[in-house]
């Protein structure tokens, strides 16, 4: 019996199906231009379909990443998804229920997502990505305005 073969087996199914939950959360419009889309958009697609998926990643763009672009903040700490999950938890009691070492698990993939997406530096820092024509046509500037991007210079 091979154990490790069958752990990357099932390792692999579930980066399969995560991967298809997220495709499905874009149209067939967008999964086509996310195909033929410049390099540089297609993190902007990728963060579009993670935030229609997961809705705890969309509202912490709206209420984090987008105030602190209005505000004109140019950094981002660990210690800001702290102060919003607490918040979340007023809403969302089952949030209540997760362990610390979820809550951090939670915290490190937020954050290295957002560095893969190129929203923040590996310092902190805040990028402003500006999507290009196109992609504003496939996607509403009100959405790519809500979830951390800038859509008007």
């Amino acid at each position: 019996q091979n154990t490790l073969q069958q752990r990357t087996m099932r390792s692999t199914s579930r980066i399969y199906l995560e991967l298809v939950s997220r495709l499905k959360a874009l149209s067939e419009d967008e999964l086509e231009y996310l195909v033929e889309c410049a390099e540089s958009e297609v993190p902007i697609m990728l963060w579009v379909a993670l935030c229609r998926r997961y809705a705890f990643m969309r509202d912490f763009a709206a209420d984090v990443l987008r105030e602190h672009r209005l505000n004109l903040k140019i950094s981002l700490d660990q210690t800001e998804f702290d102060v919003f999950f607490n918040a979340q938890m007023s809403e969302h009691e089952e949030l209540s229920t997760i362990s610390l070492a979820t809550k951090q698990k939670a915290r490190q993939i937020l954050f290295l997502t957002l560095r893969e997406v190129r929203l923040v530096t590996s310092y902190g820092e805040l990028n402003q990505i500006v999507p290009n024509a196109a992609t504003l046509r496939v996607i509403s500037p009100h959405e790519l305005d809500a979830i951390g991007f800038v859509t008007r210079v």
